[in-house]
C-alpha cells in the first residue's frame, strides 16, 4: 500500500471477488445478496439451497484496515427443471454464465450500495 501511495497517491485499494454461495430458494424463487431470481416452480412449498455467484467488494486503507465490504448476487449456478411427477437440479453451462449485463450491473450496484461515504478522506496536514 505504501508503494501504491507512494507512486500512484492510491489512498485506498479495492479488492473484488467472484465467490460461489448458498442461495436460498422457496417456490422456484431464490434470494442472495440483494438478488432475487426465478429459477423454477419446484412444486408447491418446495424449499432449499442452490449454488449461485456473488460479487464480493473489500476496500482497504493504507493501514491495510478494511474500511467497506459489499455483496451483489450476479447468477444462480444451477436451474431447477420441473416435470410433471417431480423436479431436479442443473448445472449452467460456462458459457452461459456471466452472459447478462444487466445481472452484472445490478451485482456490482449491489455491492457497492452502502458506499455513500463509510470513510472520511483527509486531505494531507503539514
Amino acid at each position: 500500500m505504501s508503494a501504491l501511495e507512494a507512486e500512484h497517491g492510491c489512498r485506498f485499494l479495492a479488492i473484488p471477488s467472484l465467490v460461489t454461495v448458498s442461495a436460498a430458494w422457496r417456490n422456484g424463487i431464490a434470494r442472495w445478496d440483494g438478488t432475487i431470481e426465478r429459477f423454477g416452480t419446484g412444486g408447491a412449498d418446495a424449499y432449499g439451497y442452490v449454488d449461485a455467484l456473488s460479487l464480493h467488494v473489500s476496500i482497504w486503507d493504507a493501514d491495510w484496515s478494511q474500511v467497506y465490504f459489499g455483496t451483489g448476487g450476479v447468477q444462480l449456478l444451477a436451474r431447477l427443471v420441473d416435470s410433471f411427477w417431480s423436479s431436479d437440479f442443473e448445472t449452467i453451462p460456462d458459457d452461459e454464465l456471466l452472459r447478462d449485463a444487466g445481472q452484472i450491473e445490478h451485482a456490482v450496484q449491489g455491492a457497492l450500495r452502502d458506499l455513500e461515504r463509510p470513510f472520511r478522506i483527509r486531505p494531507d496536514s503539514d
